[in-house]
């Protein structure tokens, strides 16, 4: 039985002071029956076969939401300290190496095996500015440790920072002595991330394919829109903390709160900036205990059916250590609406780390919320027009999550995570 979409028109959602007014798309389980107020000129699409693929040239141009209020909101996990899109980072510690000539060894492997194209080599040589950015932001954040009275816990760094900073009870003081640490993440995203999409990637497809997930009007984590009524998202996304009655607070609050029917899911995407598209409740995982191993963590949600065409897609089973790679994800610190703060790596480094099977390891730039985010292959410039993606793997977080220590066993055969602690974990779902 196929879904309906029916238009709600709800002025001023997500918006401060604007006359613009939101659409959101919702689901209802009765027979598809057309609606006027969502009719669109007709797309031609071509499947995608083995040699090629065709779609409809036509560009939906980014919406102006800069009226949306700039402070976005999160759900935040009270029970673990971590944001809810962040997978924790259990046994972290354990296995590392940390013998100096063990990990030079290490390195030296990766230096072996890693083979970059021309182009990626000229983006790493235009990242020293990067590298100074981030090496001031994490001198920053330690000089404020203390004056901002972060978390006690040694494990909780700067990659915690975000989750810490959107608490809704820290007290002036805190955010008063944190605010050096949020100019030093906007400098870093000045000289580290970029906006724009770049051309090789098809900027069209790229905004029809990547989207954030919502609960109400706060940002959880990214997903992938693989059909028009269809996304793949991380599952720990909808984790819950623990058996028994749900905490005021806790990070299974919301979705207690959708299947009792006092709260939506939400997907939206660049190229209909406008819409909100409903998560279907009866698409929705059940609540997940921790862990959820990587094997398990991505689900395939339905939503109500947005209007773009359908995204070809291929996915890309083996790249190479080394072979350039994308991944657009939020930044929170950015300027303007949720989706205008998408951001992807700006120079060098966004690549294939270690493959195996359907483990990716990769050295993509990457914050909170970006956890279900797609990890595409990137082409090199210049070559003629793609008119298809190719995503590797969805972004789970860490390479910790795919450490044999976190009980789960080996996850990825002949790789542990641990032996790869300043690299980013993704895993390829099993197509349903």
């Amino acid at each position: 039985m196929k879904r309906l979409c029916v238009v709600f028109i709800v002025g001023g959602l997500l918006l401060s002071a604007s006359s613009a007014v939101a659409t959101d798309f919702k689901c209802l389980s009765q027979p598809a029956v057309s609606h006027p107020s969502i009719s669109r000129p007709a797309s031609r699409v071509v499947l995608l076969s083995d040699t090629d693929s065709e779609i409809s040239d036509a560009i939906v141009p980014l919406v102006d939401r800069s009226t949306i209020p700039s402070t976005p909101e999160f759900l935040v996990d009270t029970v673990t300290s971590l944001h809810v899109g962040n997978l924790p980072q259990i046994n972290r510690n354990l296995q590392q190496v940390n013998e100096p000539k063990a990990r030079e060894q290490v390195k030296e492997k990766l230096r072996v095996v890693l083979t970059y194209s021309s182009e990626e080599q000229k983006r790493q040589a235009q990242s020293e500015s990067c590298n100074q950015a981030f090496s001031n932001l994490e001198a920053v954040f330690e000089k404020q440790r203390r004056p901002m009275q972060f978390w006690s816990d040694a494990e909780k760094g700067l990659a915690h920072f975000i989750p810490w900073y959107f608490q809704p009870e820290l007290n002036k003081l805190q955010r008063d002595a944190a605010q050096p640490v949020v100019e030093a993440q906007r400098r870093y995203e000045q000289s580290c991330l970029t906006n724009p999409i770049p051309g090789e990637m098809n900027p069209t497809l790229i905004k029809r394919a990547v989207g954030l997930l919502l609960f109400e009007h706060k940002v959880i984590c990214t997903g992938l829109r693989t059909s028009k009524e269809t996304i793949y998202t991380a599952k720990h996304c909808f984790l819950v903390t623990g058996k028994g009655a749900v905490k005021p607070g806790a990070a299974n609050t919301f979705m207690s709160s959708a299947l009792k029917g006092q709260g939506k899911f939400w997907f939206i995407y660049e190229a209909e900036p406008l819409h909100r598209f409903e998560v279907c409740i009866d698409s929705l995982p059940k609540p997940q205990e921790w862990p959820v191993l990587p094997h398990a963590d991505n689900v395939k949600l339905t939503i109500a059916a947005t209007n773009e065409p359908e995204v070809p897609m291929k996915w890309a089973l083996a790249p190479r250590a080394g072979a350039s790679l994308y991944l657009r994800g939020y930044f929170p610190f950015a300027s303007g609406s949720d989706l205008q703060r998408l951001r992807a790596t700006a120079h060098g480094g966004c690549v294939a780390l270690q493959v195996k099977d359907q483990c990716l390891f990769h050295a993509c730039q990457s914050t909170s919320v970006m956890s279900g985010a797609p990890v595409f292959l990137r082409p090199e410039p210049g070559g003629p027009p793609r008119n298809y993606l190719e995503p590797v793997a969805l972004h789970l977080g860490s390479a910790g999550t795919a450490a044999a220590a976190n009980g789960g066993g080996e996850v990825c055969e002949g790789v542990d995570g641990n032996l790869l602690s300043l690299s980013n974990f993704a895993y390829r779902p099993v197509e349903k």
